[in-house]
C-alpha cells in the first residue's frame, strides 16, 4: 500500500508513478524493466461536492421510490382485509399466496429503507469529513439520517410478526386482525417518510445555497491571487491558466443559481423571490464574460487592464456573497414566521377539540339517555375532522424542523383512535353505558396541545428554525461552565490529598464548586427534556449526569480525590462529544497493542534526581490529546486545562 499523505497533496494535483523492476542476472549484471506511467490525480472541491451531491439525490429518490410504493402497499392492505372480513371463516388459497406477497414487499420496503439509512450515514460522513458545507448543514444530515434510521414504527414490525404468525396458522380471524393492523401501522411510515422526504430537499437546498456562498468566496479569493500574480509579475501563462479557471467556475456558479431559485419555488417557506432575484442580477453582470477579457489581457501582457478586471470581478462576488449570506438568514427566518403560525392555529384547533370534548365527558357522565347518542356520535365526528386535519398538519411542520417531537404524531393518532374507538361504542350501545375512551382522547388532545406550546418556546429562543443552532449553543456554555470547574477542582483535590483538616477558604470553595456542579447537572437535565427528540446526541448524557451526582457528593463531603479529577475528565469528554463537532458515536477507552522487538541502542546515562516525579505527565497528556481531531476552538480549553493540572504535579521549590 503506497500512502500519499506524505506528498501534501491539494485538490487538483496529479501524481504519475511507474514500476521498475530488475532481474537477478549476475553474470551479465541485472537487467531492468519499467511499466506504463499511471497517473494519479486529487479530485478537486468541486468534484467532491458533485458526487456527495449525487449521492445525496439518489438517497432522496430510493425514499421518494418507498413511499410511492408504500402508498400502493397500503391500498392493498385496506382492500384485502376488507375482503377478509366479508369472507369470515373461509380462507382461499389465493388469499393466503396474496398476503406472503405483501408481507415480502413490506419486509422488502424496509429493507431497502435500512440501506438507505445506511447509506445517507456514509455520505454525510464524507461531507463533514471533507469540510463541503457548514457545520449547521451537517447537523441537519445527521439528524436526518437519526430520522431515517428510526423510521420503522415499532408498531409496524409487530404487525409484520403477528401477519408472519397468522399465514402458518392459516386462522382467518388472526388473518383478518393482522392485516387490519399492518394497514394502521403503514399510514404511520408514510406520514414518516412524507415528512422525511420534506427534510431531505429541504437540507439540499439549504446544502446548495450554502455551496453556491462558498463557490463565490473561492472564485473571489482566486482572482485576488491572481491580481497579486499580476501584480508581483509571477508568469502569465500560469496566471492566465487560473484565470481559464475562474472563468469556468463563474459559469457554473450563474447556472447552480439559477437551478436553486427553480428548486424553491417548488418548496413553502423559501426565499425564492430573493433567491430568483439574485440569480437574473448574477446573470446581468456577465461575470464569466469578464473572466474571459482578463483572460485575454493576461494572455496580451497587458497586466494593468488585467489587474482591474480581477479587481471588479472579486468586488462583485464580494457583494454576492454578501447576499447568498443574507438570502440563508431570510431563509431561516422566513420557517420561523410560518412555523410560528402554524403552531399557533394549531393549538387554537386542538383547545377547540379540547372544549368540546370536555362537554361531551359530562354529558356521557350524566347518563345521557340513547336518543343523545347520535347527537353526541355525530359530535365526536366532528371532533375527529378537526383532529384529523391537526394530524395533517403536524405532519407538514415536521417536514420542516427537527423541533417537532416524533412522540407529538403517535399522540395525536391515539386521541384519534379513542375517539373511533367511543363513536363505535356510541352506535352500538342502547343505554349508552359509561365509556373512558373521550377521556383518554381529551388526556391526549391537552398533552398534544402544550408539546406544541413547548415548541413554539423552544423555536423562538432558538437562532436556527431546525433548532439545532440553539442546542449547540447551550452545550457549548455548558462545556465551557464544566471546563471551569475541573479546572478549579485540581488545586482542591491536591489540598484534600493532605491530612489534616482544610481551610475555611478551601471548604467555601468546594461548597461552591458543588453548587455550581448542582446547577450545571440541572441545566442538563432541563436541556434533555427540552430536545428529547435529538436522542442521539444527548442519549449518553445519562452516565454523565451520574457522574455529576457523584462530583457533587465528593464536594459536600470534602472527599475530593483522584477518582473524583477522573469522573470530572469524563464529563467533559462525553458533553463535547456530544455537540456533534466530532461525530463518534461510541466513547470507548482501547488498549492498543504491538508485537514485541528486539531494541538496540546505547546505554542509559545516570537517572535525573527527580526521578519519581510526575512533572511532564500533563504535558505528555497534553500531546496525546492535541494529537486527536479535536476541533480548533477546543485546544485552548485543553491546554489551559492541563497547565494547571502540570502546575498542581509540579514539585514545590524548598
Amino acid at each position: 500500500m503506497w500512502h500519499l499523505s506524505g506528498l501534501g497533496l491539494v485538490p487538483d494535483d496529479v501524481v504519475e508513478y511507474w514500476v521498475e523492476g530488475y532481474d537477478n542476472d549476475f553474470l551479465r549484471g541485472p537487467k531492468m524493466a519499467r511499466s506504463r506511467k499511471f497517473a494519479v490525480r486529487f479530485p478537486s472541491i468541486d468534484e467532491i461536492m458533485a458526487k456527495a451531491m449525487s449521492e445525496y439525490d439518489e438517497q432522496t429518490q430510493s425514499v421518494e421510490d418507498v413511499s410511492r410504493k408504500q402508498k400502493e402497499l397500503m391500498k392493498q392492505a385496506e382492500e384485502m382485509a376488507r375482503k377478509l372480513s366479508i369472507a369470515k371463516d373461509k380462507l382461499t388459497y389465493e388469499q393466503r399466496e396474496q398476503a406472503r406477497k405483501l408481507l415480502a414487499q413490506q419486509q422488502e420496503l424496509a429493507r431497502q429503507l435500512e440501506q438507505t439509512a445506511k447509506e445517507l450515514r456514509e455520505t454525510i460522513e464524507k461531507i463533514e469529513r471533507d469540510r463541503l458545507v457548514s457545520q449547521q448543514i451537517v447537523e441537519k444530515m445527521w439528524e436526518m439520517q437519526k430520522l431515517l434510521e428510526e423510521i420503522l414504527p415499532q408498531e409496524l414490525k409487530d404487525a409484520m410478526r403477528k401477519l408472519q404468525e397468522a399465514l402458518e396458522k392459516l386462522d382467518p380471524k388472526l388473518l383478518e386482525q393482522a392485516m387490519k393492523q399492518l394497514s394502521i401501522t403503514q399510514e404511520q411510515l408514510l406520514q414518516k417518510l412524507d415528512r422525511s422526504l420534506e427534510l431531505l430537499r429541504r437540507i439540499r437546498a439549504e446544502m446548495k445555497l450554502d455551496e453556491l456562498r462558498k463557490l463565490a468566496e473561492s472564485i473571489k479569493k482566486l482572482e485576488d491571487e491572481i491580481k497579486a500574480g499580476l501584480k508581483a509579475g509571477e508568469d502569465k501563462d500560469k496566471l492566465a491558466r487560473m484565470q481559464q479557471k475562474a472563468k469556468e467556475q463563474l459559469q457554473k456558479l450563474e447556472d447552480e443559481a439559477e437551478k436553486l431559485a427553480e428548486e424553491m419555488k417548488q418548496m413553502p417557506d423559501m426565499p425564492a423571490d430573493e433567491m430568483e432575484k439574485l440569480s437574473r442580477e448574477l446573470s446581468q453582470m456577465q461575470l464569466p464574460k469578464m473572466a474571459q477579457d482578463a483572460y485575454n489581457k493576461i494572455s496580451q501582457g497587458n497586466r494593468t487592464g488585467a489587474m482591474k478586471m480581477c479587481a471588479n470581478i472579486s468586488s462583485r462576488l464580494l457583494k454576492l456573497s454578501q447576499r447568498l449570506s443574507q438570502i440563508q438568514s431570510s431563509m431561516n427566518q422566513m420557517l420561523k414566521q410560518a412555523l410560528n403560525l402554524d403552531i399557533k392555529r394549531t393549538v387554537q384547533r386542538l383547545l377547540y377539540v379540547s372544549e368540546n370534548l370536555e362537554e361531551v365527558i359530562n354529558k356521557l357522565r350524566d347518563r345521557s339517555t340513547p336518543a343523545q347518542a347520535q347527537e353526541l356520535a355525530r359530535k365526536i365526528g366532528e371532533m375527529r375532522q378537526n383532529l384529523k386535519f391537526v394530524i395533517e398538519k403536524v405532519g407538514e411542520m415536521g417536514g420542516k424542523t427537527f423541533l417537532i417531537p416524533p412522540i407529538l404524531y403517535s399522540v395525536l393518532v391515539d386521541a384519534d383512535n379513542a375517539l373511533a374507538t367511543a363513536t363505535e361504542k356510541l352506535s352500538e350501545s342502547r343505554y349508552l353505558p359509561y365509556d373512558r375512551s373521550p377521556e383518554i382522547a381529551y388526556s391526549k388532545v391537552n398533552l398534544a396541545a402544550e408539546m406544541l406550546l413547548r415548541t413554539k418556546k423552544s423555536l423562538n429562543q432558538a437562532q436556527s428554525a431546525s433548532g439545532m443552532q440553539q442546542l449547540l449553543q447551550q452545550l457549548q456554555r455548558m462545556c465551557n461552565k464544566q471546563g471551569q470547574i475541573n479546572q478549579q477542582t485540581i488545586p482542591l483535590a491536591a489540598q484534600c490529598s493532605k491530612p489534616g483538616n482544610l481551610s475555611p477558604e478551601a471548604q467555601a470553595m468546594a461548597a461552591r464548586l458543588a453548587a455550581e456542579q448542582e446547577a450545571l447537572r440541572k441545566s442538563l437535565e432541563k436541556l434533555r427534556q427540552e430536545f428529547e427528540q435529538h436522542s442521539n446526541i444527548l442519549g449518553r448524557m445519562e452516565k454523565t449526569i451520574e457522574d455529576m451526582k457523584k462530583v457533587e457528593e465528593d464536594l459536600r463531603r470534602l472527599k475530593v480525590n483522584q477518582r473524583t479529577l477522573e469522573r470530572q475528565d469524563r464529563i467533559l469528554s462525553r458533553m463535547l462529544d456530544a455537540q456533534r463537532s466530532i461525530h463518534k458515536r461510541e466513547f470507548t477507552r482501547k488498549r492498543e497493542s504491538r508485537p514485541g522487538k528486539d531494541v538496540v541502542r546505547k546505554s542509559p546515562g545516570p537517572l535525573p534526581e527527580d526521578l519519581g516525579a510526575k512533572r511532564n505527565s500533563a504535558q505528555q497528556a497534553l500531546l496525546r490529546i492535541l494529537s486527536k481531531p479535536y476541533p480548533r476552538e477546543y485546544q485552548d480549553a485543553v491546554r489551559k486545562y492541563f497547565k494547571a493540572l502540570s502546575g498542581l504535579m509540579a514539585p514545590k521549590q524548598e
